[in-house]
């Protein structure tokens, strides 16, 4: 038997939000390290072969006077494809959710989702209609 202070971790569908409460990056771990890799590898790429030809021209002039080799520029690539590949596996370590509750209670700045304090009769947690309607006197 669950208790309520466990977190069971159901994989959802399109039609079925399973996981209501539940952050999406430890609700679908494989997909947001995905969409991290992605997220990371654009601009890393992007920022590498802006900043390629500016260090080849750097390195023709003199003192240097050197070209610059074109296993360099793939070297290059693919140092940025292996970053972008390890902020995908820290991503995927930070939705286990077991990292992830130690994160809420420890590092909460890191916490993807904010606790908040229960309330039994909130209105926006209310389990049965209210009796009589609500009304507001905003004139």
């Amino acid at each position: 038997m669950i208790s309520q202070d466990q977190k069971v971790v159901v994989p959802s569908t399109p039609g079925n939000p399973a996981n209501v409460g539940v952050p999406t990056q430890v609700a679908n771990p494989r997909r947001a390290g995905w969409r991290t890799f992605i997220q990371s590898a654009l601009p890393i790429l992007f920022a590498l072969n802006l900043a390629i030809p500016l260090l080849q021209d750097l390195l023709a002039t003199p003192p240097f006077d050197a070209l610059t080799p074109g296993w360099a520029i793939v070297a290059l690539n693919l140092f940025g494809l292996v970053i972008a590949f390890l902020a995908k596996l820290l991503a995927q370590l930070m939705a286990i959710p077991a990292v992830n509750d130690w994160i809420s209670r420890n590092v909460r700045f890191l916490a993807p989702i904010k606790q908040i304090a229960s309330r039994p009769e909130s209105p926006t947690h209310q389990t049965q209609a209210p009796s009589a309607p609500v009304t507001r006197d905003d004139d």
